[in-house]
């Protein structure tokens, strides 16, 4: 019994002196983002609608899943202009989107950018066929977590990540219960966050959405398909989530949350993940546009009051990624309208799903046309709809 006792005792001061020894290492790599000095918004956001371009009310489906929920959640739009290939397409656009904790990826089509929109009640990819769990977590000690992060990643991804982490599930979670907010769920399988690649070169569309691999992790996954309606798992998965791709100098890259920079030789991958992220743990959702040698990149920041959407600038003209830096960023688009949560006092908004409305712009999607004209796509009022603006 006098062993066991001092093996505890030793584990425990093990531990301590691990969690101590941690502690001053992140002390000492303190995240202190420089963003180089803000450039000129390059274009004017003007909405195209007073009202979403979705809503539940377009959906009988979605509308039953409200019902049953007793909350309304709409969010990760992503649009793609539909390829010629593809056979007998419902429109000229798909728009996909998710649920917070949903069990399928949602789709819309038209014709304009602007709508009409037609959901397609069947929605495009189930959790069932997604390669996620559907019912019970693998259970993953936290540990384990760690160390898996630990292995992947630089230290300063992972202290970015501890860091979003702990806002997400210590800091956050004490500020809903105090304005009495729903707590945001954890642990819950689902699918969410859709970002489509039309490959051109092997006639396919395809998904990058994260879901949840176990009781503490979500991963990226990869559909494809050949109609952008029906998607197969390809069973490959990313160590990232909320990617949004695009593609430089014949490199694939995807910017993750918390603003972590992956690359690839190949669309499917492997990506590898840069050292240093581009962006602040606060950092949101982005969307990203490639106009020559600037990524231009639209996101939100958590904590903001209220969150809007912001838009900063990268150079990539430097043949070394690690030199790469963000713009501090400018104001693209704040909450004007009614359905944008315009007419509620304004509170710092907080990580993971929400169930009421608030007064808050959150998830951007940048789209170029085949005619070069520019659009942006945003959640408003929270997660309770879907807007459009031009950029001009």
């Amino acid at each position: 019994m006098t062993v066991i006792k001092v093996g505890i005792r030793v584990r425990g001061w093990a531990l301590m002196a691990l969690l101590a020894g941690f502690l001053l290492v992140l002390a000492v790599f303190w995240p202190r983002f420089n963003y180089l000095p803000p450039e000129d918004f390059p274009f004017t956001a003007q909405r195209l609608s007073d009202s979403p371009i979705i809503t539940v009310d377009k959906s009988p489906r979605l509308q039953l899943l409200a019902r049953e929920e007793g909350h309304i959640n709409i969010n990760g739009p992503t649009m793609i202009l539909v390829p010629d290939w593809v056979e007998q397409p419902l429109g000229k656009y798909y728009l996909y989107f998710s649920h917070h904790q949903g069990d399928f990826i949602r789709l819309a089509y038209a014709d304009l950018p602007e709508g009409p929109w037609i959901v397609h009640e069947p929605g495009v990819l189930a959790l069932e066929d997604s390669g996620f769990p559907v019912d019970s977590l693998p259970v993953l000690a936290p540990e384990d977590g760690f160390a898996e992060l630990w292995q992947n990643f630089s230290i300063y991804i992972v202290r970015d990540a501890v860091i979003a982490l702990y806002r997400a599930l210590v800091i956050d979670q004490h500020a809903r219960q105090e304005r009495g907010v729903a707590l945001s769920k954890d642990n819950t399988a689902h699918i969410a966050s859709p970002d489509i690649v039309v490959d051109h070169d092997n006639q396919r569309i395809l998904m990058f959405y994260h879901g949840q691999r176990d009781t503490l992790s979500q991963v990226t996954g990869i559909a494809s398909s050949t109609d952008g309606i029906s998607f197969a798992n390809t069973g490959k998965t990313l160590a990232g989530v909320y990617m949004r791709y695009f593609k430089y100098r014949d490199k694939h890259y995807l910017l993750g949350s918390p603003g972590i920079l992956f690359r690839s030789d190949h669309l499917l991958g492997p990506y590898q993940p840069r050292d240093k992220s581009l962006f602040e743990p606060d950092i949101r959702h982005a969307g990203v546009m490639l106009e020559g040698d600037s990524l231009l990149v639209a996101w939100s920041r958590v904590g903001e009051a209220p969150e809007k959407i912001l838009l900063s600038q990268i150079d990539l003209s430097s043949a070394d990624w690690d030199r790469w830096r963000a713009t501090e960023a400018v104001e693209m688009l704040r909450p004007e309208l009614p359905w944008e949560g315009a007419g509620i006092e304004a509170a710092p908004s907080l990580r993971g799903e929400l169930v009421m409305v608030a007064n808050e712009l959150r998830d951007p999607h940048l789209f170029k046309d085949q005619d070069g004209s520019r659009y942006l796509l945003y959640v408003g009022a929270g997660e309770q709809g879907i807007g459009i603006a031009s950029l001009e």
